[in-house]
């Protein structure tokens, strides 16, 4: 698949979870020639009064999924790590369900990234900041997996901070169409392992 044709991987990424957390996965997927978009989101380290919430991530989402799908005509991997699966799951609202939008969603750093040598733990524990309680006191405004939405899990089995039974009552949600696959991490496989991750994703797509 030659990078004109390989659609863009869209990432929406958790609470607390600056650019610079996904940076060496962006490269991996680059390299391999993907296109790569991620989103800021509101919530996350915002300060202007009133804080944002769940509907100021969506709409961010969606403008961009708008420009991406119906301007430019893009196929789109819609890529939701953990809270963002919540976000990016309202998003796809609206959208065309056939093969252009995808879905996955995965939803203390020895609970999230005790993947990680402690040197890299403390790093990556830094990188983050805080993210308003409007992006998990909002309810949820649409199910892709219930309107014909394509959606896949990836599980991560090393996950701390969302043991594997929470992981398999989420993938249930997704119906019993909903690709799936494990990666051999902790919460944050695009911090531990970028390549496996990407392959994944690939696989999932194939």
């Amino acid at each position: 698949m030659s990078s004109s044709t390989k659609p863009v991987i869209y990432i929406v990424p958790g609470a607390w979870q600056l650019p610079i957390t996904w940076a060496n996965f962006i490269t991996t997927a680059k390299e391999a020639g993907y296109p790569v978009t991620f989103t800021q989101l509101p919530t996350v380290g915002g300060i202007q009064l009133p804080l944002a919430a769940l509907p100021d991530d969506v709409a961010v989402v969606q403008a961009n999924l708008q420009k991406l799908v119906n301007e430019e005509e893009k196929e789109v991997i819609l890529v939701g790590h953990s809270s963002g699966g919540l976000v990016a799951s309202c998003a796809v609202e609206g959208f065309d369900a056939g093969d252009r939008t995808y879905l996955h969603s995965q939803p203390a750093t020895d609970a999230l990234l005790n993947d990680l040598s402690e040197e890299e733990q403390k790093y990556w524990g830094k990188q983050v900041t805080h993210t308003s309680l409007g992006l998990f006191n909002t309810p949820s405004t649409f199910e892709p997996w219930s309107n014909g939405v394509p959606c896949s899990y990836i599980y991560c089995e090393r996950d701390n901070g969302i043991n594997m039974a929470r992981q398999k009552l989420m993938r249930e949600r997704l119906g019993p169409d909903a690709k799936e696959i494990y990666v051999d991490s902790g919460h944050c496989p695009y911090l531990s392992m970028p390549k496996e991750l990407l392959r994944a994703i690939e696989e999932l797509l194939a």
